[in-house]
């Protein structure tokens, strides 16, 4: 009995004690392969549990960044990017001395809506770029630097900015139907009334409020079109392709893994909602009071520094989250063209034994 488990033990192994001793060299370690796994009938891109791949993707998203601090360089570039947004229409505001540019004219209006979508646009890609190429087995083995990502995404410059003017345009175009159309004239209006609900608003000033409000219908187009055109970036900067191929190849991987980026955006956006509504916290505040509201203007500097820190918080946490998001499209990206969705650079080193 013994005889026959130590013979199939060897088999297992693939041992024989009588054959000759191999030579090796010394252990070198390298980054593991990436392996193609194609789709199969059933359980592979297309089969079962795309639910929990949906929410592992955005798990193991979070986790990447919380184990890479460096990514967090990106996240702050980001609220740069915003930031710079709701400047540029506060100042256009305060300088058509209206609550919207559009009062200097159409003309002028669609040419400073381009502007700033264009500078906007071209910079959220870079970095996503920029982003990409940190995590993604083209730097296999090396640490995550701010300097590599961007320095590597430079060289798809070309690329980036060609299909950052044709996403801004369709910004444009669809912020100057959302802002003018008769059938879109709610959004405006429910934009505003959603930074009604931001804690002791009355101490924040009617044009910072409206161009907070412009800010966000931006933003929320950028996130629509970003959405339809998932993969274009990926496939650009790794890829190294023409940009109808890239936008081919987008909508061909959104086809196999569109159950997941739903799961994945639908997490995303629960976790929004989840820290947006702390707010209901700070707003049971004037009930408190009997809503006696002269009470928090006598309270003076101290109540201002809430709003000031909620705001900031809230910020903070939404720019750190469009990071995870832009690593979990290169999760998705990758899944969808191997079949597994850990970037190689990852996963831990492995050792290999030359014979």
């Amino acid at each position: 009995m013994m005889a026959h488990v130590s013979e199939v033990i060897r088999g297992w192994l693939g041992w024989c004690p009588n054959a000759p001793v191999m030579r090796t060299t010394s252990a070198v370690f390298a980054a593991h392969p990436a392996t193609v796994h194609p789709a199969q009938p059933d359980g592979g891109i297309g089969g079962s549990g795309r639910i929990n791949r949906g929410i592992t993707c955005a798990v193991e998203s979070t986790k990447t960044l919380i184990r890479n601090k460096r990514l967090f360089w990106f996240s702050f570039l980001t609220g740069l990017v915003i930031l710079f947004m709701f400047i540029a229409e506060l100042s256009l505001m305060v300088y058509s001395g209206s609550y919207s540019y559009w009062v200097l004219g159409f003309r002028p209006g669609l040419v400073l809506t381009f502007v700033i979508e264009m500078i906007s646009v071209f910079s959220l890609y870079f970095l996503l770029a920029g982003l990409i190429m940190s995590v993604s087995p083209v730097l296999p083995g090396r640490p995550v630097t701010l300097r590599d990502g961007l320095s590597h995404a430079r060289s798809h410059m070309r690329s980036i900015a060609g299909w950052s003017v044709i996403m801004a345009l369709c910004g444009t175009a669809l912020y100057t139907i959302a802002v003018h159309n008769q059938y879109f004239s709610y959004l405006y209006p429910a934009i505003m009334t959603m930074t009604l609900y931001i804690p002791f608003i009355y101490y924040i000033p009617d044009i910072i409020l409206s161009a907070l409000s412009f800010t966000f219908i931006k933003i929320l187009i950028n996130v629509f079109l970003f959405i339809l055109t998932l993969f274009v970036v990926p496939v650009l900067v790794l890829e190294n392709t023409t940009l109808p191929d890239a936008v081919a190849g987008s909508l061909s991987l959104m086809k196999k893994v569109w159950a997941e980026i739903i799961v994945c955006s639908l997490i995303f956006c629960l976790a929004l909602l989840g820290i947006s509504s702390l707010d209901l916290i700070i707003r049971m505040t004037p009930a408190l009071v009997n809503y006696d509201y002269s009470f928090f203007h006598a309270q003076g500097w101290w109540m201002a520094i809430m709003v000031s820190v909620y705001v900031l918080v809230w910020w903070i946490l939404a720019i750190i989250g469009s990071t995870v998001i832009g690593i979990s499209t290169l999760r998705l990206y990758t899944y969808g063209k191997t079949g597994t969705a850990s970037p190689v650079s990852e996963e831990k080193p492995v050792v290999q034994v030359p014979v």
